[in-house]
């Protein structure tokens, strides 16, 4: 025997208790797509020319653009599915096809009577509580995986899709089925549908973002893995290469490099993409719970709401639990916060639960970050500068987050007022301004004003700089490296974690694998790294030494190892060099003279020196020499108006080719602070000043050249900006 209950008249309906945060979310998504396209730019950028652009020192490998790749797919997929919500009519006429919907009156004539009196039921239901909402009923297309589903036709007219079985559970518990229509009315009601639903683009990517996100990494992975040795082995096989040592070298390649680095960018991809959704999925949460709150309200009862959710099919594995999770919270967590949402208590949680996506897309940015700053621990890197990394990143995500959410704090306490004029929009009738619960509101309205506060004090606050000790520990780290020039045979300490020494550097013609290429040889350079710090340290010589020529050539070698205190690595490093004057890059320098004599036959030959040395015969290099103190001019040519400041460089320090002082930039231009670089005998320099006024600069870059005549004039820019300009400097 059908059942049925008691509920609430139309005219005495509540509105929506959650503001409309899929709709708020839509706004914040559009209002930043600039700079969706400027990370879009970058990445297309790092994918086809290897650089992104903005610093042209670094080169990406294949490796490290896969993330890229995924970032451009995933924006492309979400940016494809927001402007779909803008063309409700593909998806009327997408599911009108595929599922055959009929309005009843339309029924062909052999329809059976008991159908068409149980449509009539369900037409008077809907219309006492949703006048403007169309029935369709799927009388001979595929059968619908929903009992019902809402649909939009247009901008703000909406049909409401029937199936079989939704008749059939009319029949056998009516206050089952009244609950499953009260739920799709509320989405109608709160204009959910045109964003969200059955054939949705937006929420058919949103459900397959993880199997998505595996299938964009793991394919350009395992495509990239696939060239890069095919070609490899190809070149090895045709010098006729020993296989076995062939091999060997290959699985050692995977083991140290391709695997670790294969754990680093799927770890990063994923948390990117989870932190790229979490936002737009605790939306739907909401909308989901929203609707559930509307059955309780409307039905004066939770009975038929746990009727209507016991209809739901059990997932049969955790995976599939674990991605119906993405479009439509767990039944026992939707029932728990609609049970406890009545009261003052459970209203605010309920309230704040899409204020807290923002905490939990920072926790997914958090591990996106780690996984970037992962890749340093090669490097020797402390875990307390990446600790500290991360703190600043959390302390720019929080200033990022008050203008957001203070629109939140401004939706969340109006919310009562507006939410009857925000439901006449779709259903063409609004609900009873009825028994809200403002302390609720205020509230939650606190909360997140409290969390604003916040944000605009550290905005306020001087830019977060690194600690002492907590900075990388790389061998050419200029802030605790030695100055100047070593010979082979000295060591130097690196940041008091290192002693490095150079034993020897030959030229050879091969590197125990294969020979050198025609008009090539091998640079093989003997060194040791004894680790002197309290913690295990992982080597890898391509991010620590790298062979630059005169020409701006890099040369890089592969050589990883753990290094427990207090042991010493000791490898060859091996650079397959043009056979010009070798030079190593600016900072801690070895001055290395070889015996060319073991070049390759036919090679034409020069003594090499590592070192920026004017000839061959010396390792002496004479530097420009500096002045303790300049004055000039900046001018900011991003601008149409070429914004100029006076500026002064001070206690200018100056050992060899190291410099450091201090730089200050008068109004209107900013920036101020020490600064350290180098100068080159070719009278070429360089220095970054790391700014201490306030400015909001993580730093800025000058190059340029020392003049004859004593003054100096170049270019800066402001890394991570597009704002750059001229500058120039005479002696005072």
């Amino acid at each position: 025997m059908a059942t049925s209950f008691t509920h609430a008249k139309p005219s005495e309906q509540r509105s929506s208790v959650l503001p409309p945060w899929l709709w708020f979310w839509l706004a914040v998504y559009i209002i930043g797509v600039s700079s969706v396209f400027d990370r879009v730019k970058v990445n297309l950028l790092i994918l086809f020319t290897g650089n992104d652009g903005i610093n042209s020192s670094i080169r990406y490998s294949a490796f490290e653009r896969v993330p890229g790749v995924v970032e451009i797919l995933l924006d492309f997929a979400l940016f494809t599915g927001v402007l779909t919500v803008f063309l409700p009519w593909i998806r009327t006429v997408f599911l009108q096809r595929k599922y055959g919907l009929t309005e009843p009156q339309f029924l062909p004539p052999g329809t059976p009577q008991q159908t068409l009196q149980t449509l009539s039921g369900v037409s008077g239901f809907v219309r006492e509580h949703a006048p403007g909402l169309i029935l369709t009923y799927n009388a001979g297309g595929k059968i619908l995986s929903d009992k019902a589903f809402v649909y939009p036709i247009g901008y703000r007219k909406a049909g409401l899709a029937l199936s079989g079985r939704l008749l059939a559970l009319w029949n056998r518990d009516q206050q089952a089925a009244e609950a499953i229509l009260l739920h799709e009315i509320e989405h109608f009601r709160h204009g959910d549908m045109l964003v969200i639903g059955a054939g949705s683009l937006l929420e058919t990517i949103i459900r397959r973002w993880f199997l998505l996100t595996a299938v964009f990494v793991i394919i350009p992975l395992v495509i990239s893995l696939l060239i890069e040795h095919i070609t490899s082995f190809q070149e090895e096989m045709g010098i006729a290469a020993d296989l076995p040592t062939i091999i060997s070298f290959h699985v050692r390649q995977v083991f140290t490099m391709d695997i670790p680095f294969i754990v680093l960018i799927l770890s990063q991809s994923f948390f990117w993409a989870a932190s790229l959704f979490t936002i737009v999925v605790m939306a739907i949460w909401c909308t989901e719970i929203n609707a559930d709150r509307f059955v309780v309200d409307t039905t004066q009862s939770t009975q038929a709401l746990e009727k209507a959710t016991d209809q739901h099919a059990a997932p049969t594995s955790w995976r599939r639990w674990l991605l119906s999770g993405v479009y439509h919270p767990p039944i026992a967590l939707r029932r728990w916060l609609v049970l406890r949402s009545e009261g003052t208590k459970g209203l605010t949680l309920l309230l704040l639960l899409f204020p807290a996506a923002w905490f939990i897309r920072l926790f997914f940015l958090s591990g996106w970050a780690l996984s970037q700053y992962l890749v340093f621990l090669y490097t020797g890197t402390s875990a307390g500068y990446i600790v500290d990394e991360l703190g600043i990143d959390a302390e720019y995500f929080l200033e990022a987050l008050v203008p957001v959410w203070i629109a939140m704090a401004v939706l969340i306490v109006l919310w009562p007022m507006l939410r009857r004029y925000w439901e006449s929009i779709f259903a063409h009738a609004a609900g009873r301004r009825a028994n809200a619960n403002y302390p609720a509101y205020l509230s939650s309205t606190g909360f997140v004003i409290f969390v604003c506060m916040i944000g605009l004090i550290l905005s306020l606050l001087p830019a977060p700089t690194e600690p002492a000790g907590a900075t990388p520990i790389i061998p050419y780290s200029r802030s605790s490296g030695p100055s100047g020039h070593f010979q082979v045979g000295e060591t130097a300490t690196i940041s008091n974690a290192w002693i490095i020494a150079v034993h020897d550097a030959q030229v050879k013609p091969d590197n125990g694998l294969f020979p050198a290429s025609s008009g090539h040889a091998f640079l093989a350079i003997d060194v040791s790294l004894k680790n002197i710090s309290t913690q295990t340290s992982n080597l890898a010589s391509d991010f620590q030494f790298t062979l630059q020529d005169l020409h701006g050539v890099r040369y890089d070698e592969t050589y990883i190892a753990a290094t427990p205190p207090p042991a010493v690595a000791q490898d060859t490093l091996s650079f397959e060099v043009d056979w010009k004057n070798p030079d190593p890059s600016k900072v801690t320098i070895w001055d290395i003279k070889v015996n060319p004599a073991v070049a390759p036959t036919g090679t034409p030959v020069t003594t090499p020196t590592l070192a920026p040395t004017p000839s061959a015969s010396t390792s002496t290099t004479v530097y420009p020499t500096l002045q303790q103190a300049y004055q000039g001019t900046l001018v900011n040519t991003t601008d149409n108006s070429n914004t100029s400041a006076t500026a002064t460089l001070s206690s200018i320090v100056q050992v060899n080719g190291d410099i450091s002082g201090n730089m200050t930039i008068q109004l209107p231009l900013a920036g101020s602070g020490p600064f350290t670089g180098t100068v080159s005998s070719n009278g070429a320099i360089q220095f970054t000043v790391i700014p201490t006024d306030n400015s909001g600069y993580a730093a800025i870059v000058f190059m340029g050249t020392i003049h004859q005549d004593g003054s100096m004039s170049g270019t800066y820019t402001l890394p991570g900006t597009n704002q750059g300009g001229t500058w120039q400097f005479k002696p005072i």
